[in-house]
């Protein structure tokens, strides 16, 4: 059995929204926010990820902020990279 070519697909358009993810999070943590606003920008940039984040950490008891903001970044690379595929297929198509 033959294994296919290994494709590179890195997306440039998932880096830079995974990038931007992740740096306003941080940028947000570091703000001062009287009670827990600054938790729940967070929370709302990354829906819907953060919600099943939010449950699974509550079960599990761990803290979510860390996990919301790291399923976040996946997220937006995940976002970025579909689009970027789905430019490729459009691009393909219209070239035939």
């Amino acid at each position: 059995m033959r294994l296919p070519p290994f494709k590179s697909y890195w997306s440039f358009l998932g880096a830079i929204l995974a990038t931007i993810s992740l740096v306003l999070s941080l940028v947000i943590l570091n703000q001062h926010y009287e009670g827990s606003w600054g938790g729940f920008a967070i929370f709302i940039f990354n829906l819907p990820i953060s919600a099943v984040i939010l449950i699974v950490a509550d079960k599990l008891g761990f803290a979510q902020v860390p996990f919301i903001i790291a399923a976040g970044f996946a997220q937006w690379y995940l976002v970025g990279w579909s689009i970027g595929r789905a430019f490729k297929a459009f691009k393909a198509e219209r070239s035939h």
